[in-house]
């Protein structure tokens, strides 16, 4: 089993400059590209069911339906809307690589954590629910799903 749980964003009062894109990008995707990567070989020599849980966010959504008025469309979460929404597809690409595989997505939810300043509701181990579910998949479990603690997550 293999956990990708990589998530950096930018400070509040930070611009948004093409480095600082770059460094989003390089730990929330690539990062996780090179972290899994290097399990696969691992997971195929495995007995069981091959699992692979990565955390993303609502934000990475394209059917988002928060209003105008929510933290989404302030400027300094773009990058990090933009790098969930790429973690998203990266995690369809090993869906359909390795279809027997379990491999899935959870938000853990707007957590008090200090990648919001700790201005989230909820504590890290609620956060942790689904991804413990997730990874503990039996053989017959689902595959190809982003999901949440309290149910399913449009695309």
């Amino acid at each position: 089993m293999l956990i990708n749980n990589a998530g950096i964003s930018i400070g509040w009062e930070e611009k948004a400059t093409r480095a600082r894109w770059l460094e989003l990008y390089n730990t929330n995707v690539v990062g996780v590209e090179f972290v899994t990567e290097a399990f696969v070989p691992l997971l195929e020599k495995s007995q069981g069911v091959q699992r692979i849980v990565n955390v993303t966010s609502v934000l990475g959504s394209m059917q988002n339906k928060l209003d105008k008025d929510h933290f989404i469309y302030n400027v300094e979460w773009c990058p990090y809307s933009v790098t969930k929404s790429a973690l998203n597809q990266l995690t369809l690409h090993y869906v359909a690589r390795y279809p027997t595989w379990k491999i899935n997505l959870t938000c853990p939810g707007y957590l008090a954590t200090n990648l919001n300043a700790f201005k989230g509701v909820g504590s890290v181990s609620d956060g942790a629910i689904n991804t413990c579910r997730l990874a503990t998949l039996g053989k017959d479990g689902e595959t190809g799903t982003w999901t949440e603690k309290e149910g399913s997550i449009r695309w």
